[in-house]
């Protein structure tokens, strides 16, 4: 057994202290000891910042952050706290390096190919998470420092970050091909525990691996590298209590709207009905019951049925919004559920708006055999004018939780015209009369 190198070791102020089994290897490729990185306080807590950090946040890394790659659980991890954090950049690149990432940083979160934070206002919070593609081959002195150079940058773009480890990496069946997984993270842990006042280091992978550190197969697709969407899930759960933690002092209100009148002319608002007045809506074939008014509640693809129903909020509930629900009873593979509204506002142009803030709250109950929620405005039959706002969970796990979506992204189809239309869809189903539970959804809003 190695001799200690010191009589004791002193954890940060005001942060935690741990004891236990360690998961890497006692003496790191860097060069690091277990015990430096103890006593650099790297295996330490987080500490709340105090109150007044801006909300204003991006998100950054490589695929398994990227937002079209469906991968990243960071929209899990801020909806599950009720949107505390306004999103306003994703910034994932796929195939990314920590070396690569340094200069990808400086680069326009708008023009470039692999976005980076600048053009952006300065930001309260950016959540990090890189090294995967490192981590299946070597942990190196070269690995540590560029990691710090990584902190180093962002936190000339952002008051706080929130560093994410390197997941499990496996091979088909699971068994582990990353080996340097464990060295990434303890290192990303002595970073943060050398600036415990703007490093957060918050573990979501405890709970997607098991005690050796190999891959649980059923929270990821097939390359074993990349998360499903029950993986996202559970990360977001696993999580859930520190990141409540770390912005317990901060007080950032709902962005929920709850006002009827906040929609067009009023405010700069599409969604003509945020509030789920009326029980005026559509039902299209298989469906029945009720619908909010404006609202068209469909089967998209292969047919299926089920039940719509206007449902008042939970007594307590500090949001009073009803909520709509959909209940399926049956689903076809590859049928999806659609609910949408047609848009009311000013007219879009190919410059206005540039961007567009999507918001609504989406609550599952025990909701099954689906596995995928997207939600954007389009021109019907042409395309898309907004990013998907996205969750995804696993069809055969189900979810059954409240999350907040609050997405400030830059505008896509810049070159589109004509009426507009948000609409939700409820895809990745597989044929099925069970009993499915429900899914419900209040406050749209989508402004610009």
């Amino acid at each position: 057994m190695a001799s200690p190198v010191a009589d004791a070791y002193v954890a940060p102020s005001g942060a935690d202290v741990y004891a236990g089994r360690y998961p890497g290897s006692s003496v790191l490729a860097g060069g690091a000891t277990l015990a430096d990185v103890s006593a650099s306080g790297g295996l330490a807590g987080n500490s709340a910042p105090p109150f007044g950090v801006s909300r204003l946040a991006a998100i950054i890394g490589d695929s398994l952050t990227e937002h079209d790659f469906g991968s990243t659980p960071f929209y899990w991890h801020n909806g599950l706290q009720g949107a505390p954090l306004g999103l306003i950049a994703n910034s994932g690149f796929s195939g990314q390096s920590t070396f690569g990432l340094i200069s990808q940083i400086d680069n326009s979160y708008l023009l470039a190919t692999a976005p980076g934070l600048s053009g952006l206002p300065h930001l309260g919070w950016v959540g990090l998470r890189i090294g995967t593609n490192g981590a299946q081959s070597a942990f190196t002195a070269g690995d540590n420092t560029n990691q710090r150079a990584v902190i180093t940058k962002l936190l000339t773009y952002a008051d706080h970050v929130i560093v994410f480890p390197v997941p499990p990496i496996g091979t088909i069946g699971g068994s582990p091909n990353g080996a340097y997984v464990a060295d990434y993270n303890a290192n990303w842990q002595a970073i943060c525990g050398e600036n415990p006042t703007q490093l957060h280091y918050i573990d979501d992978c405890a709970d997607i691996q098991d005690v050796s550190g190999n891959t649980l197969t059923q929270f990821f697709i097939a390359d074993r590298i990349h998360m499903n969407g029950a993986g996202g899930y559970q990360m977001a759960l696993t999580a859930e209590a520190a990141l409540t933690a770390l912005f317990s002092n901060q007080a950032y209100a709902s962005p929920l709207v709850t006002d009827p009148a906040d929609k067009y002319s009023a405010t700069t608002q599409w969604a003509p009905n945020p509030t789920n007045v009326g029980t005026g809506g559509t039902l299209g074939t298989g469906w029945t019951g009720t619908a909010v008014d404006g609202a068209t509640i469909q089967n998209y693809g292969a047919g299926g049925t089920g039940v719509a129903s206007i449902v008042a909020a939970d007594g307590g509930d500090p949001i009073t919004v009803p909520w709509q629900r959909l209940t399926p009873s049956t689903a076809v593979t590859d049928g999806s559920i659609t609910l949408s509204f047609s848009t009311s506002g000013r007219t879009i142009t190919s410059g206005d708006p540039a961007e567009f803030e999507h918001i609504f709250q989406v609550r599952f109950n025990n909701f099954t055999n689906y596995s995928d929620l997207y939600s954007q405005m389009n021109v019907p039959g042409v395309g898309s004018l907004s990013k998907r706002a996205r969750l995804r969970w696993g069809g055969s796990i189900g979810a059954s939780r409240r999350a907040t979506l609050y997405e400030k992204f830059y505008r896509i189809g810049s070159g589109l015209s004509g009426s507009t239309n948000l609409r939700f869809e409820i895809a990745g189903c597989s044929t099925s009369s069970a009993s499915m539970g429900s899914v419900d959804i209040r406050c749209v809003t989508i402004r610009g």
